[in-house]
């Protein structure tokens, strides 16, 4: 089954958006008669309202840049209190999506949409969480649901009796372990050469911190990508091969001698619990690209994240690369 994509085409979006940048400047004065997603004033929600709200978001980053009360009511499309690349993600997907659609959706409807297909998505794969029986999922504590769009957060489990279920001191067995899912993205783009760069083998480097007293087992680390092109088009690898972290014993590592398409696969790696370990992501036969957007989904209760870094070829000129997490209601 295949991780819906929250922000499908967004590294191609992020091409077309970069490539109109020039014509903005993220610190002009706030204009007259926007709307909700439109800080442009055009009246039309598409790439350059992207692009401003990426120019606007590195401006600030750097204190050349203030983001007033009133650009971050049009800006801050997720309503999170923050404006960054996410705000610029969702209006991307929503431009394309309207372009091929034959109906019109306020971008506000067309968020909503988008965390009910979540929702979804969970209700159809949560057979694949091992979870126990007696403990109940709470989707008020994954969505907040006081939040506009019911914005994704870590989720929390409660008993029978509504309490919330904390670790204990001692290591639960496999069968009565619980998980905790929680994600981290690492973001990059650079048109500057105007070419698409060629890098493979290990490119984003994750150092994880296991915790003590986990249960002896395989935790997967999953990861998703968004890659695109010089050109603004997607590039979608032939295969993806997720990794795991095996506890208590050894795993053979991955074995992609024999692909010969364009790969993106996860590390697997062997650790013992409280041990720090380096989980890599890598391609193989890597055709090209300008920009990337990989979101990686790890375990919570196992295991927490301590950096996470370029690696190999792509880190001699990914110094423009950013990384984070969903922000946390």
């Amino acid at each position: 089954m295949k991780l819906f994509k929250f922000f499908a085409g967004a590294a191609a979006g992020m091409i077309a958006a970069a490539s109109l940048s020039a014509a903005m400047s993220a610190g002009a004065a706030e204009i007259a008669n926007v709307s909700f997603g439109d800080p442009t004033g055009d009246g039309i929600i598409d790439a350059i309202d992207a692009s401003y709200i990426l120019s606007l978001y590195a401006d600030v980053s750097v204190g050349n840049g203030e983001i007033t009360d009133g650009l971050m009511a049009i800006c801050d499309v997720d309503k999170d209190g923050k404006v960054n690349s996410l705000d610029a993600s969702l209006i991307l997907s929503y431009y394309a999506n309207q372009s091929i659609s034959d109906t019109d959706v306020s971008l506000e409807k067309f968020i909503e949409e988008l965390c009910d297909k979540a929702v979804s998505w969970w209700d159809e794969n949560a057979k694949d969480f091992v979870l126990d029986p007696a403990l109940s999922w709470e989707w008020g504590s994954f969505f907040d649901f006081d939040s506009p769009w019911g914005s994704f957060s870590s989720g929390s489990f409660s008993d029978e009796n509504e309490q919330a279920v904390t670790e204990e001191g001692t290591t639960p067995s496999a069968e009565d372990y619980v998980s905790k899912t929680d994600s981290r993205y690492c973001f990059w783009l650079d048109i500057s050469k105007d070419k698409d760069f060629v890098f493979n083998d290990d490119f984003i480097e994750v150092c994880f911190r296991l915790k003590e007293n986990i249960p002896e087992k395989d935790y997967a680390v999953r990861f998703s990508t968004d890659f695109s092109t010089i050109k603004g088009s997607s590039l979608v690898p032939d295969k993806v091969i997720q990794g795991n972290i095996r506890v208590g014993d050894s795993i053979g590592p991955q074995d992609v001698s024999s692909e010969t398409g364009f790969v993106a696969y996860g590390d697997n790696v062997s650790a013992k619990p409280g041990e720090k370990v380096r989980y890599r992501i890598n391609l193989k036969n890597n055709p090209g690209m300008a920009a990337l957007l990989v979101w990686v989904y790890f375990d919570s209760n196992a295991m927490e994240v301590e950096e996470i870094t370029q690696s190999g070829e792509y880190a001699k000129f990914a110094d423009t690369a950013s990384t984070g997490e969903k922000p946390k209601n």
